[in-house]
């Protein structure tokens, strides 16, 4: 039986949204009411590098969305360049080839014709040499299995850089996805552009928030109370030149001190342990023995290891892997999908982090002779996907979730906390956003590894009611009618903005219109 598309429910439009949950990564299937027919949006499709039988698990999604769509996609969004969100493309790649697919939506930073996004394009493929050369010289040096190591392989798994044995990295991804709409010219999106209101779905005003076309706010990736603190320097390690990190490289490339001032601290850990209460005849080992080693009861009873800093010149490596992978995720198509009739909103952030959200409380676009602006946006928003799988980094608080009051709000988080934990990621989700969204929601908060718990209140058996939940996919469907009928399955009073008519350019960031195709 097909499953059921966008359209109609109980002679009510409504959108459908898709998500599936066959581990860590992201891949929503909208459906919008149609003109003709159901208009057919796919926002991403991937999964962590690393996931068991990953090329089965893709396969069962596309299969699954050629169903509900009579294989033709209207639009594939790619929001950014990580494995997670991309890889279906390289792992698909034929079940996708099958698919017509008329448009393919991605974000400037893609665009090979914008100077910018060709220099950070080209600093990002540098610094993951560097990044893939340093994580290979620890190997060789027996220190792979140190957590800074395994941390930034972690990070390089995003991009499946370095890692070729699975077929391809996210840059054959992005080159297949190109490929799937057979030569037309993807469209770039910059937050400059004005709302599109699509000929196949006039119902929807699509907005692009992000990412913003400023370096420094790609960058940004610092928030003193939700983010990671991410090194803002580089590491003189890792700024070191390319050919300085080759495999042969000897171990003083490396080290923090110089030859003449050092001593190589590996060999005498290494070394046999001389009988228990023993002096050992070397008067260094003996001193790292007492003083540096693990606890030896006949000599101290209290271990030694917080006096160790033999690995922690590493640190800085781990602050320039996060760096590298938040920037990414601040290239992030954003896309704010309204709903004409009602003013509601679906918000689609990629993953989205400080710099770029920031940026939002700038944006204002005319629409029928009115300002819209980014932080009305998000006051409108009925339905969030949580950016990177519910990472306290991905969401702002003051100028982002606290911004959405709609009593409607729901969120989706494509998160596998088995999964995350297995890659070391042990707080994803963040359990203090998690708590953040369940109020904000009323407890209408969705994860992909576990099926919805319906709760007392009349807002979570509304949305239970419009809620399918399988071991593909949990769906919901969103009505909006003039009706006015309150709840998370009924959009609310109509408050038509009318279409959009040519205005004047205001203040930065102004969008000059309201489009219904595009160049």
């Amino acid at each position: 039986m097909k499953p059921e598309a966008g359209g109609s429910v109980a002679g009510h439009k409504a959108i459908t949204i898709r998500m599936y949950r066959k581990g860590l990564g992201d891949c929503l299937l909208l459906g919008i009411p149609g003109s003709k027919r159901t208009f057919w949006m796919l926002v991403d499709c991937g999964l962590i590098l690393g996931t068991p039988d990953a090329v089965t698990k893709i396969a069962e999604i596309v299969a699954d969305v050629a169903t509900v769509t009579d294989n033709h996609l209207d639009v594939l969004v790619v929001t950014h360049e990580h494995w997670d969100h991309v890889s279906g493309f390289v792992q698909a790649k034929q079940a996708f080839q099958a698919l017509t697919i008329d448009a393919l939506w991605m974000a400037w930073t893609e665009d090979p014709k914008d100077k910018l996004a060709t220099r950070l394009r080209r600093e990002r493929e540098e610094k993951l040499k560097k990044l893939v050369g340093f994580v290979a010289n620890l190997g060789a040096r027996g220190l792979a299995a140190e957590s800074v190591a395994t941390g930034i392989s972690s990070v390089l798994s995003f991009f499946n850089f370095g890692f070729g044995a699975v077929g391809g990295s996210t840059r054959d991804a992005l080159a297949n996805a190109r490929g799937f709409v057979n030569g037309k010219e993807p469209i770039y999106w910059r937050p400059d552009d004005p709302p599109l209101t699509p000929p196949q779905a006039p119902c929807v005003r699509i907005f692009a928030l992000g990412p913003p076309h400023d370096e420094k706010a790609i960058k940004k990736t610092f928030a003193k109370s939700e983010v990671y603190h991410v090194g803002a320097v580089e590491s003189a390690v890792l700024a070191a030149d390319q050919s300085a990190i080759g495999a042969g490289t000897p171990w003083d490339a490396f080290s923090p001190f110089d030859r003449d001032v050092g001593v190589a601290l590996r060999p005498l850990v290494d070394a046999p342990r001389f009988a228990s209460g023993s002096e050992d005849p070397d008067p260094l080992r003996n001193f790292l023995e007492r003083h540096y080693l693990d606890p030896d009861p006949a000599v101290d009873e209290e271990g030694q290891d917080w006096r160790r800093i033999d690995n922690a010149w590493l640190g800085p490596a781990a602050d320039f892997a996060l760096a590298l992978d938040s920037a990414t995720n601040n290239t992030s198509l954003v896309l704010a999908i309204e709903i004409i009739e009602s003013g509601k909103v679906i918000l689609l952030p990629g993953d989205a982090q400080v710099g770029s959200w920031l940026s939002w409380q700038e944006c204002v676009w005319q629409v029928a002779g009115r300002p819209v602006t980014g932080p009305e946006l998000l006051g409108r928003t009925v339905f969030y996907k949580v950016g990177h799988h519910g990472s306290h980094n991905a969401t702002l608080r003051e100028k982002g979730l606290e911004l959405m009051t709609s009593p409607e709000l729901v969120a989706f988080i494509p998160v596998n906390r088995e999964v995350a934990r297995q890659k070391g990621w042990e707080e994803m989700p963040f359990l203090g956003l998690v708590q953040a969204l369940n109020e904000r929601t009323q407890g209408r908060v969705l994860q992909a590894d576990r099926n919805y718990v319906l709760n007392a209140t009349a807002a979570s058996r509304a949305f239970a009611a419009e809620l399918k939940q399988t071991p593909l996919f949990l769906n919901t469907r969103y009505r909006f009618s003039s009706e006015g009928r309150v709840g998370t399955a009924a959009w609310g009073i109509a408050r038509a903005l009318g279409p959009g008519t040519k205005m004047t350019h205001g203040a930065r960031c102004v969008k000059s219109s309201v489009h219904t195709e595009r160049d």
